[in-house]
């Protein structure tokens, strides 16, 4: 084997192995380099009795480290059958053997980990992350997303002693699944980055959530030192209440959020066309593809607070706009004609009966959207069926009265609903911002849809085996903790790339300027290691690892040893 001097009788050769652990090493080097050992250890000592044999911090890794691979979380029953044929102690670092490693150890993990205080935990371990890498905080977009349950889960309020932190429950689903329980987990971003992130209530509203989250904001500006002259509360129209603007301007934390056009402040905005002399902002969109704003900014006031507002006409929502606005009308087109037909045949015996039918039609289409219904009442004489009889005054028509209709398509009207579709309003408390600040920032709140879709990931987070709600929480929070560590090092790696005007080699040496998360991961795998026993300890020593492989090591603060490690013992 190139690389590797054997020495005659002190090496094993039936003990030489070869082993491709790179991007489970890649994990517990971060671990080791944020701090999350020495955290869970420091919080989970003291609620799991006696000393374990297995550290909480080394527990907590080992559930980490197989939820970041790819394959994502799996059954505690099953996490002894994925480690059967790895390098434990050359993994974690730590003595363990392959038979410490079962479902009752895990399951009693996630218990002293709920027990402990789940935020905490990821709080501090979030904070830690961003100081060990220097990642600025300057504003966090918030968002929520939905998680169908598929068991039972009765939810009694108390688990022994503990009051528990979420109910799982039914709610209003995201994911369309009314009919299943739920949770909810809220996620705050920065520039993409898990920053902050809650397991929530299946019931929990995204007002409540807004409000309850704006004074954990307020504690965890504090704790990272943020700047808050400098910082904004990003967050959809949920947030706009009079509740969550007090509680923001009670703890100085300026927002951005959007007006919802059901406010009459906003009506009135919305009314007319922007005027002629809207300013003109050029934005590039994530495919790098321009696009055109027009805006006006303004001052008004809400229940008492001032806010400063962005008036925006989007050009590239026109076409979007006007396909689902055509879908619409198509389908109340489809709406009245079902309720006109059975008016083709139907006659009246007198004009007020006619006269009648035709006022409560129209009240019925008084607020169609797209279209407008003429009604008109036509007379027509019928004859009596029949032979004509001898006696002329049988002979008389009957007179009969129709109700006569016409679908006209509102084109005004269809342009008007498009050009408000395609018009949003921006707020902020911070009145000395700009609209075109304002603009950029809110922009950024796709960066916590993205994450979403990552968390959802049948790879990363599919169904949870668990039987009872506080684990559930508290696995939760571990898969978050996972997701927080792996968007700080693809950032850290992306800006590194960037400074230094390099690349990474992915699959077929194709040149990369910003890797993903599972590209990164890729590169780690071609990382190997042989161990041998020599002379009764097992050595461990790097064969393979490319250029790829230590730039993204060299970035992240990561010693090379981690991959190799040898008991100095």
């Amino acid at each position: 084997m190139k690389g590797v001097t054997f020495v005659p009788n002190t090496i094993d050769i039936d003990s030489v192995d070869v082993y491709s652990h790179g991007r489970l090493q890649l994990i517990v080097g971060l671990c080791e380099k944020m701090g999350v050992k020495d955290v869970f250890n420091r919080y989970l000592e003291n609620k799991m009795g006696r000393p374990p044999d297995i550290p909480a911090g080394i527990e907590a890794e080992i559930m980490i480290a197989g939820i970041c691979v790819d394959e994502g979380y799996r059954p505690l029953y099953a996490i002894r059958d994925y480690y059967e044929y790895k390098d434990l102690e050359g993994i974690f670092h730590y003595p363990i053997e392959l038979s410490q490693l079962n479902d009752d150890r895990f399951g009693t993990f996630l218990d002293a980990f709920y027990f402990a205080g789940c935020r905490l935990i990821y709080r501090e371990i979030s904070a830690l992350a961003f100081m060990a890498y220097g990642i600025a905080v300057r504003n966090i977009n918030y968002d929520t997303t939905t998680k169908v349950m598929w068991g039972e889960y009765e939810h009694t309020g108390e688990e022994g002693n503990h009051i528990s932190h979420i109910s799982i429950d039914f709610g209003y689903s995201k994911e369309k699944r009314n009919d299943k329980k739920q949770i909810k987990i809220g996620l705050g971003t920065t520039n993409g980055v898990i920053t902050d992130a809650k397991v929530l209530s299946g019931n929990m509203d995204d007002k409540t959530y807004n409000k309850e989250n704006l004074d954990d904001v307020d504690r965890l500006l504090d704790e990272m030192k943020v700047d808050r002259s400098d910082f904004y509360y990003i967050a959809d129209s949920a947030l706009f209440t009079e509740d969550n603007i007090t509680k923001a301007n009670e703890h100085s934390i300026m927002f951005i959020t959007r007006m919802p056009d059901n406010i009459k402040v906003a009506k009135d905005f919305l009314e007319a066309p922007l005027p002629g002399d809207a300013q003109v902002i050029v934005l590039e969109n994530k495919q790098g593809k321009e696009v055109t704003y027009r805006l006006i900014e303004a001052q008004a006031e809400y229940e008492g607070h001032d806010v400063k507002l962005a008036v925006i006409y989007s050009e590239a929502l026109e076409d979007t706009k006007h396909t689902t606005c055509q879908k619409k009308g198509d389908k109340e087109r489809k709406q009245i004609e079902t309720k006109l037909n059975k008016y083709g045949k139907r006659t009246f015996k007198c004009e007020a009966d006619a006269l009648k039918e035709m006022e409560l039609l129209k009240k019925a289409f008084a607020k169609l959207k797209y279209h407008t219904v003429e009604i008109s009442i036509t007379m027509q004489e019928k004859k009596r069926p029949g032979r004509p009889s001898k006696n002329a005054e049988h002979n008389c028509a009957v007179i009969e009265y129709r109700l006569n209709t016409e679908i006209c398509l509102d084109k005004l009207r269809l342009e008007d609903f498009i050009r408000r579709e395609c018009t949003f309003i921006l707020c902020s408390n911070d009145l000395s911002v700009t609209g075109e600040k304002l603009l950029r920032e809110y922009k950024t709140q796709s960066d916590v849809e993205k994450r979403f879709k990552v968390l959802k990931s049948p790879k990363y987070m599919n169904s949870l085996f668990l039987k009872t709600p506080h684990r559930v929480e508290a696995l939760v929070y571990l898969l978050l903790i996972c997701l927080m560590m792996l968007t700080v090092a693809e950032r850290k790696v992306r800006d590194e790339l960037k400074q230094s005007r390099d690349v990474v080699l992915g699959t077929e040496k194709r040149k990369i300027k910003e890797p993903t998360l599972t590209t990164i991961l890729q590169i780690m795998d071609r990382v190997r290691v042989v161990t041998y026993i020599s002379s009764g300890r097992v050595v461990r020593e790097i064969r393979n690892i490319d250029d790829s492989c230590r730039k993204i090591i060299k970035f992240l603060g990561i010693e090379e040893s981690c991959f190799a490690w040898n008991d100095s013992g």
